[in-house]
């Protein structure tokens, strides 16, 4: 089973692509809450989603994942050649129809955010 390093302010950490999937899930499901919360008090089209991948990570001890996106980190770890994009087609999520309309980030241009 294949192992993927993360760094943490502890430390790396090894996950398994399983466990990447499930951080990227807590990740985004904590993302929502906010947007639920910031959707009664403010404009949401101003929310920086970018910011709230990092407010997370910084949160829950996570530092420099690539994209503050936890599928991105294992799509380059799993190509083993950092390139800004043309990885995405390696990230461990199926993105449907995101996949073809869109040549990288799906997780973010599928929602238009």
């Amino acid at each position: 089973m294949n192992k993927y390093l993360v760094q943490t302010v502890n430390g790396d950490r090894e996950f398994t692509r399983e466990e990447m999937i499930q951080l990227h899930r807590y990740m985004w499901n904590w993302i929502a809450e906010q947007l639920e919360i910031i959707e009664s008090y403010a404009d949401i089209n101003s929310v920086s989603i970018h910011g709230l991948k990092s407010e997370w990570c910084n949160r829950n001890g996570f530092i420099n994942i690539v994209h503050r996106c936890f599928c991105c980190e294992y799509a380059i770890q799993k190509k083993m050649v950092y390139d800004e994009y043309h990885f995405c087609h390696h990230c461990p999520l199926n993105w449907g129809k995101a996949e073809k309309k869109y040549p990288d980030f799906y997780c973010e241009n599928r929602f238009g955010l």
